[in-house]
């Protein structure tokens, strides 16, 4: 008996020494090859930093701003959005996009000439299109706030076509629920370990694990909660959109909805196509010409097409994705929705 003891306890002892080896081994690695991210204010120019760094839609909304937004330079016209001042009596000939949407649309940590609305705008006019492409992108907008807009400022600048740029946070209105208000603590204690191997795993153990089953106090639960379990925040999201339909109905005004992608696990085990669907198959069913972007991301790294190592929005790269697919989709609609080409700009009207 004393024997068998003693050797499994020797086992148990060499078993032990075999993980803390590893465990030696697996942070010496994660020492040597992974570098914790920097703080992104190191990448701002030098002239930049003595600019006020604006976060709130309050602050993003003022007209004629020169400030910036986390990194990127940000600048708002006269009228408080983003871009160039426009006329609001639109030129003869020019055909005008208005782009509405939240902090993925107006281009959040992304400086001008790097969002879609401006690259979109740029292929348009490289292709020798009367195009303006206005970005009434907005951050911290729900549905509900993304149409007011809409009605209250873009309407006044005559759009010929309307995209909204849908984000799946674009549900959380007032009857929202929130629900994983502590994983931004979780995550800060993660990030802030002596551990650089825990430091590496953990967030992608704990992302496996929520897209595998989401438990409660997860953003997947919370997100899955509000989109398949609360009646009354889905409702309200469809009458924005019924709203803006109908406005862009009695204008004559084309409307496409972009159904952006989230930017989390770009493979097979990427979450949110029901989420997808649920909206994509809302659209259509009012009217809306549907892009459905994910398509165009799956495959690809993540974090490589992200603002910044800890910021998820769309950098640079996502940006000139989502401009390339529009182009496409709007190429492909309707002749009455279609950006003239200079030919049939030029071509003389049939008697």
């Amino acid at each position: 008996m004393m024997g068998w003891l003693r050797r499994a306890g020797g086992l148990a002892l060499l078993a032990a020494g075999g993980i803390a080896l590893a465990l030696v081994a697996g942070e010496l690695a994660a020492r040597a090859l992974w570098q914790p991210p920097q703080p992104y204010v190191d990448d701002v120019p030098e002239a930049w930093r003595v600019l006020p760094d604006l976060r709130t839609k309050e602050d993003l909304s003022r007209p004629n701003l020169h400030a910036r937004n986390r990194g990127a330079l940000f600048e708002t016209n006269s009228a408080g959005f983003r871009g160039p001042e426009r006329a609001r009596e639109k030129p003869p000939g020019v055909f005008r996009i208005a782009l509405i949407g939240d902090s993925f649309a107006m281009g959040w940590n992304v400086r001008q000439e790097d969002t879609y609305a401006a690259r979109l705008e740029a292929a348009l006019r490289a292709q020798g299109a009367d195009a303006e492409v206005l970005n009434f992108g907005l951050a911290g907008l729900d549905a509900v706030a993304v149409v007011e807009r809409f009605h209250s400022l873009a309407l006044d600048y005559d759009p010929d076509l309307v995209i909204y740029g849908f984000t799946l946070n674009d549900l959380e209105n007032e009857h929202y629920r929130y629900s994983a208000p502590l994983l931004g603590d979780v995550a800060q204690a993660l990030a802030a370990s002596p551990s650089y191997l825990w430091r590496v795993l953990a967030p992608r153990i704990g992302s496996l694990r929520e897209v595998l089953y989401a438990p409660p106090g997860t953003p997947l639960y919370e997100l899955n909660d509000n989109w398949f379990h609360n009646p009354e925040a889905w409702q309200t999201t469809l009458a924005a959109l019924d709203r803006l339909a109908a406005t862009a109905k009695a204008r004559d005004i084309c409307a496409v909805l972009l159904i952006h992608p989230q930017l989390h696990f770009l493979n097979a085990l990427h979450p949110y196509h029901p989420h997808y669907d649920a909206i994509e198959r809302a659209g259509r069913e009012r009217g809306y010409f549907t892009v459905r972007a994910i398509d165009d991301f799956l495959g690809r790294k993540d974090r490589k097409l992200w603002a910044a190592p800890d910021d998820p929005h769309p950098g640079p790269e996502a940006h000139a994705m989502l401009a390339a697919r529009l182009l496409r989709e709007l190429e492909a609609l309707p002749a009455r929705c279609r950006v003239p080409s200079p030919s049939s700009a030029r071509a003389p009207a049939r008697g």
